[in-house]
């Protein structure tokens, strides 16, 4: 087997023992990684060179992805500015920066260390990240919990998690029942989730991907005629999905209902403005039936 196949078959990060028992040699390793062929992440340890570059900043950190960043990794939402999250064991020294490898700084805001350790690998372990209920159990005690949130319903709509894992979290983190009782597996995007959970808090109910006829899918409908939609930053740039949006609302406004539509940014950055926006509206009964 070449030793790239090796490396490969170890999820793309191996280390110099790694490879010493498979039959390739310090010397051999050595020469690959001067010729080109691989990539030293730090003393003893070289990947592929064609590995997700956040496996190896970790690596090279001294440890493995967990948090938002282990779940990105399996198609989970990655919440804007939280930094690579990386879990090394308790107790670890010598740790670097994720890129240039110098020693690491404590107060490196680009890098958020948990010192828990990597855990034991089980059927769903891939090399370099976190086993993704471990992933999660860290995101619901290091996270803000619109958050986590959020990152736990992405995870439901791709189907990487199922009921089962809800429940086996709900379990491990007994102070996240709120935001796992709550989550499920409509959501479109991180914005529409983080929609939905802050509004539950204000106490608005609201029903989720509904479908209206002449109209079609809609994110959210609040009481009998407010339509709310989020555009999220990956489903609706463009000046055609600008037109179709605008062609949507104007049917939906002809039908007697009030579309109301806001963007990622707003949701992220804007927050006050969006919810004064919506619990205005239903305080006048702009959402009840006229």
């Amino acid at each position: 087997m070449s030793l790239y196949q090796i490396v490969h078959s170890l999820g793309g990060i191996a280390s110099i023992h790694q490879l010493r028992i498979r039959g390739h040699g310090p010397r051999y390793v050595r020469t690959a990684f001067q010729n080109g062929a691989i990539l030293r992440i730090r003393r003893g340890w070289y990947a592929n060179l064609n590995v997700d570059e956040r496996l190896v900043q970790a690596a090279r950190v001294g440890g493995t992805l967990t948090c938002v960043s282990a779940c990105a990794s399996y198609g989970g939402w990655m919440p804007p500015g939280a930094g690579l999250h990386v879990a090394v064991p308790e107790g670890s020294r010598h740790l670097k920066h994720p890129v240039d490898g110098d020693p690491f700084i404590d107060t490196n805001a680009e890098v958020v260390v948990h010192w828990n350790g990597p855990t034991g690998q089980d059927s769903s372990f891939v090399p370099g990240v976190l086993p993704l209920r471990d992933a999660l159990r860290q995101v619901l005690r290091c996270q803000a919990p619109d958050i986590a949130f959020a990152v736990v319903e992405s995870l439901l709509a791709n189907g990487a998690i199922k009921s089962a894992d809800v429940d086996w979290l709900r379990h491990e983190v007994p102070g996240s029942r709120l935001v796992l009782e709550l989550a499920g597996g409509l959501a479109g995007s991180g914005s529409e989730s983080l929609f939905r959970f802050r509004m539950s808090l204000l106490g608005v109910l609201m029903r989720s991907q509904v479908e209206i006829p002449g109209v079609g899918w809609v994110d959210f409908v609040i009481g009998d005629r407010l339509i709310v939609e989020i555009d999220s930053r990956e489903h609706h740039g463009g000046a055609d999905n600008r037109l179709r949006d605008l062609e949507r609302d104007s049917v939906a406004f002809a039908l007697g209902y009030l579309p109301l539509r806001f963007d990622y940014s707003q949701i992220i950055s804007d927050w006050d403005a969006v919810a004064s926006t919506v619990c205005a509206l239903i305080a006048r009964g702009d959402h009840l039936a006229q």
